[in-house]
């Protein structure tokens, strides 16, 4: 095994101002911040980063906003699948009168599921919540419609891409510090055809539903027939790829950093600079070298104890030099500022010696194989390290790049780390990194077959 120190959105926007995006959990706070920028439709050129998964966007006489719903949403389906992630979202705003406003806030939620007869009629909110602040002051035009483009540092990741709820608030601050709904400044809504993926149901609302106050919901009552105006971009993708399972997997364990992390994980900073923030963990040396280098163990064991399972994380580099650091798997977390390893089965690992790789354990030796290896460097990547019955597989930005037979003495995991717990003796430059996200999943079994057609399960 390689020695440790070698081996190893409030979104404030302006007609030319700055500003940031806040991401929050349905449960928690989770803050993305990004730069954007508003502008009357017409006037913009939005940077585009990836193709549209959804779009619906306004055109010359189908604009049909009367200032009725400054709530709105739809039953949205993407273009790709099996799952999509969105990087990119941009949004437009209608003003329906001459008006000066401090600021606006646009709300932007998703959600898994859809039950047309039931009230309210989205639940099982996706994790994300994004909040965009557009700090002015504002002097805006009446019958006149505005957007924004907001490129997100972290993506929203939603697992299916078919009949998948969205939900817009637009509010308006008007000098006094409140946000408040009203006719003046409400979601474009559009009888336009998307141009990417399709929407089966529209709503709109005048109020917050009762059900949920911090978030709008919709009643079956609040069908309209013209859509909200919204283009989502991103990628399609499978965000769990272990070939035994056929795409049929569930959750077992999601952490995006959200505002309880700290239940989960003991971070030490070790002289360098330790960030949990906007749902990303950012870990930084000082650029002139340290002896060590930031470091999170894991509080209890979160992998499953039996069958199959998946580590899933995504990770970007925003650094290279020597002193390697990353992400590991092993049987126990090491001790901060010790020599021990932590039984490492697995790693995502950088230094400029042997560039970027991930690593897994095998054979019978105590020696990890190179399952992916390229030149030290600042790409984002999505990794994935498949523990299945006698099998290692290793996916890396969707494609598998690593199957092998898993030894029968290859100790089975328990925990995760992250960053580097030992000692570079002499001080050493080190990688420094943003984490993501970290998802364990497991397969789910189709009960029907397996248990032999039996109704009572």
């Amino acid at each position: 095994m390689c020695a440790f120190t070698t081996c190893r959105w409030l979104f404030t926007i302006g007609f030319a101002m700055v500003g940031s995006v806040v991401f929050a959990q349905s449960h928690e706070e989770t803050m993305l911040s990004v730069n954007a920028q508003l502008v009357p439709v017409g006037q913009a050129t939005p940077q585009i980063t990836n193709a549209p998964l959804y779009s619906v966007t306004p055109h010359a006489g189908d604009v049909k906003t009367d200032g009725s719903y400054p709530h709105a949403g739809s039953l949205v389906n993407f273009t790709g699948g099996p799952d999509v992630e969105i990087t990119q979202v941009d949004i437009y705003l209608y003003s329906t009168a001459v008006q000066a406003v401090n600021s606006i806030r646009y709300q932007l939620k998703f959600w898994e599921s859809y039950n047309g007869t039931a009230d309210p009629i989205f639940n099982s909110g996706v994790a994300d919540v994004v909040d965009i602040d557009l700090v002015g002051p504002y002097s805006l035009n009446a019958n006149v419609g505005y957007m924004a483009t907001v490129v997100l540092p972290k993506s929203i990741l939603i697992e299916g891409f078919q009949s998948k709820g969205m939900s817009i608030n637009v509010q308006g601050n008007y000098g006094d510090g409140n946000y408040v709904s009203s006719s003046l400044l409400v979601p474009t809504l559009s009888n336009s055809t998307p141009s990417a993926g399709s929407h089966a149901h529209d709503f709109g609302a005048q109020a917050l539903d009762s059900d949920d106050p911090n978030f709008d919901n919709f009643s079956t009552s609040d069908t309209i027939t013209p859509a909200p105006a919204i283009t989502l971009y991103g990628n399609p993708l499978r965000s769990s790829n272990c070939s035994a399972w056929n795409g049929k997997y569930g959750d077992f364990t999601v952490e995006e950093f959200d505002s309880t992390y700290d239940q989960r994980w003991g971070l030490s900073s070790n002289g360098g600079s330790l960030d949990v923030s906007n749902g990303i963990v950012t870990m930084t040396a000082p650029s002139s070298g340290s002896t060590s280098f930031p470091y999170g163990l894991q509080l209890v064991p979160t992998l499953p104890t039996s069958g199959q399972f998946s580590v899933r994380w995504e990770m970007k580099y925003k650094s290279t030099g020597p002193g390697g650091d990353g992400i590991a798997i092993g049987t126990r977390s090491p001790i901060n500022g010790g020599t021990d390893t932590g039984g490492i089965v697995a790693q995502g690992w950088q230094d400029t010696a042997n560039g970027y790789r991930v690593a897994a354990l095998v054979g019978s030796n105590t020696t990890e194989d190179y399952t992916y290896q390229e030149n030290a460097g600042t790409a984002l990547h999505a990794v994935e390290y498949c523990w299945l019955t006698n099998i290692v597989e290793v996916w890396v930005d969707g494609a598998m790049k690593y199957q092998e037979p898993r030894a029968a003495n290859v100790p089975r995991p328990a925990y995760i780390w992250f960053g580097n717990p030992g000692m570079a003796a002499g001080g050493t430059v080190w990688n420094n990194f943003e984490l993501h996200r970290i998802h364990v999943r497991t397969p789910v079994v189709d009960t029907i077959f397996t248990d032999g057609f039996d109704s009572s399960d």
